[in-house]
């Protein structure tokens, strides 16, 4: 019999259940006497008890930040050196950030919780401040009143938006203040709604919105010269600024409200080469090309992106309506019913139809419509994936989900059929080429440049579906993909306990770990340590979690060249999924029982000589606790069943 362990939640939970049973005197009078002498936990003991809040290492695995928030007070954030014995202490701190170099900090700083309450009953605002931190001096630089804050790359510089001075005020621009990290001066832009650093750190696109209009445009900022430039300006609303990952391109929306009219009538602005000397400007307006269709506006709902090489951008359209009463009206045809469009009512106020313009060749096309309103692109924007559910809304079988899938030709809209009634896709691979799914239990791959659809056979029929899920109807679920391997080869799937390599050309299935996973009854999973990663590199090392199924054991284990796999830590705890540190080999995760709370750890990659950076309630040890015992059984029919004892 093992200690089941539980997460966070529930051990929060549990406390709770404690002290109700507590009250009710239904905790054994004994129980001091058998804990040494230790206190009951009453009600009046729970706001003693904190959680850790905003948990994070530094890019050189040399600093941590965490928060304590009591149950009943002020959470206060702590920003601890791993190597020294500095930590910096701050009330009110939250949503805390590192620069890319780890030399600094910033954060923003609440009003205390009594002076929140008093705001709030007197209606007013609550405003915050933002705090930058130099972690060698501990030095500090505060910016009252502000909405946002964020550091360009490789350190150079942090952005603070300021709020707006009037809520009420109809224009959304507010000062930005731009900080030098390296030699301290500070430079204020007025009147900035939306800003962005590009990729690099070498530029800062901004918008400008003010009152009167008067400087209203989109503007760029060179950060090493300090020289500014504007790209589009006009007594226009500027909105939806976007970067292309790569920072070489920025786009844009331009728009007026029209009288009388539900939407703003928008142009499409587009900058390339912006790393180059000479920027390139192009603007897309719908009134010139007869081809737009009729009775619809580029919307500043719909979110602008870039394809790859910078020759496509993607954006929203919406139908343009006159302002009306607003009035509902139901009818028995409707495909929802009432309830339910009344809970969408404000999603569907912002819902727009994938689109794409094409730069060089100042071509508009139309991917989504009424009836295909999904619709997601490859990476380098030829093809989109269409979805459409349509002809299946109203059919009440117990299977949902179902829907027609398209391969969307973004320069002619031709439109080809993947599969019709599909119900269980598994996704697209990072670039969007690759569309996996199940049909009829079976795993297929829809390859979007050449059309060609493969069937990933395995050692039996149905094996990537879970036949363990207990939902009704026939389409259970199928296990979802971990991954999809570097070399464009492969796509990893996981499955009840082991990992699989799955090759794309239909030539086998490997199994990655060995089989150990079923053997052990060990359920394996992939951990994604770098949150920009796309694909997994199979040539280096995996960290896979790893869970006994009737052990209730968790931790690591590592897997090398996809061959070798090691266990690294593997207890009777529950492992929190770690991070990484960008430029160390430092690991910063959490471990708990159903005794011991979620305390963060830093440690090595294979899991050595864990150093405890937090200790969030240390009063537990002055109070009487319980236990719990896992208990195996076997049910009437003959079936492996468990239970848990708490004491």
């Amino acid at each position: 019999m093992r200690i089941r362990n539980c997460n966070t939640h529930v051990w929060l939970a549990v406390l709770a259940i404690i002290f109700i049973l507590a009250a009710g005197g239904l905790l054994a009078p004994d129980l001091a006497a058998q804990e040494g002498g230790k206190k009951i936990l009453t009600l009046e003991d729970y706001p003693k008890w904190s959680r850790i809040t905003a948990p994070a290492i530094a890019p050189n695995g040399k600093w941590a930040t965490y928060g304590y928030q009591p149950n009943d007070g002020d959470n206060t954030l702590y920003i601890k050196s791993l190597t020294t014995d500095t930590i910096y202490e701050i009330t009110g701190g939250a949503r805390p950030a590192f620069s890319d170099d780890s030399l600094w900090a910033a954060y923003r700083i609440e009003p205390l919780k009594e002076e929140k309450e008093k705001l709030r009953e007197a209606k007013k605002p609550i405003i915050f401040k933002a705090e930058l931190l130099n972690l060698v001096t501990g030095d500090k630089y505060t910016v009252e009143a502000a909405d946002s804050f964020e550091f360009s790359k490789e350190s150079h510089y942090l952005a603070v938006k300021k709020r707006k001075s009037d809520p009420k005020a109809k224009h959304g621009g507010s000062d930005l203040i731009l900080r030098s990290l390296k030699d301290g001066p500070t430079l204020n832009l007025g009147n900035v709604s939306q800003f962005a650093f590009n990729k690099p750190g070498t530029h800062l696109a901004y918008i400008v919105d003010a009152d009167s209009k008067a400087g209203n445009g989109v503007y760029l900022l060179t950060l090493s010269t300090g020289s500014m430039r504007p790209l589009d300006t006009g007594e226009n609303d500027y909105s939806q600024l976007t970067w292309d990952k790569e920072g070489r391109a920025v786009a844009a929306l331009k728009g007026n409200e029209a009288e009388d009219m539900l939407q703003k009538s928008n142009v499409l602005l587009a900058f390339t080469g912006i790393d180059k000397k000479r920027v390139a400007a192009a603007a897309y307006d719908p009134k010139n090309d007869p081809t737009f269709p009729e009775g619809m506006v580029i919307s500043q709902f719909g979110s602008l992106s870039w394809n790859k090489d910078t020759t496509k951008i993607f954006l929203g359209i919406k139908e343009q309506k006159e302002k009306v009463a607003d009035v509902d009206v139901w009818h028995w045809k409707d495909e929802e019913i009432q309830s339910v469009q009344m809970r969408r009512a404000n999603r569907d106020r912002e819902y727009t139809y994938r689109s794409v313009f094409h730069l060089k060749d100042t071509l508009f096309v139309r991917l989504a419509d009424a009836d295909m309103r999904s619709v997601t692109t490859t990476k380098d924007g030829r093809f989109g994936l269409g979805r459409d559910d349509k002809p299946y809304v109203l059919q009440l079988d117990i299977s949902r989900g179902k829907a027609d899938y398209y391969r969307i030709d973004t320069l002619t809209n031709e439109k080809q059929v993947i599969e019709k009634r599909l119900e269980r896709p598994l996704g697209s691979s990072p670039d969007g080429r690759y569309f996996l799914y199940l049909k009829d239990k079976e795993l297929y791959v829809f390859d979007m440049e050449t059309s060609g659809r493969t069937h990933l056979k395995a050692d039996k029929p149905g094996f990537f579906v879970n036949e363990d899920d207990d939902r009704r109807g026939d389409a259970k679920p199928g296990y979802r993909p971990a991954g999809w391997t570097k070399d464009g080869k492969s796509v990893i799937m996981t499955h009840k306990f082991d990992l699989f390599q799955v090759a794309l050309d239909g030539s086998g299935v490997k199994n990655l770990t060995a089989g150990i996973g079923t053997q052990k009854q060990i359920r394996f999973g992939y951990i994604r340590l770098d949150p920009e990663e796309e694909y997994i590199d199979m040539t280096g090392m995996l960290l896979l979690s790893a869970y006994g199924e009737w052990t209730k054991k968790s931790g690591f284990y590592d897997l090398w060249a996809g061959d070798r796999l090691r266990q690294l830590v593997f207890e009777d705890c529950r492992f929190g999924r770690p991070q990484k540190a960008k430029d160390a080999e430092v690991l910063f995760h959490s471990q708990e029982t159903f005794v011991d709370f979620p305390d963060y750890y830093a440690v090595d990659p294979e899991f050595r000589s864990p150093s405890k950076i937090t200790d969030a309630n240390p009063q537990q040890a002055e109070y009487a606790w319980g236990r719990r015992i896992l208990i195996d059984y076997e049910s009437t029919r003959g079936k492996r069943l468990q239970a848990t004892l708490t004491l």
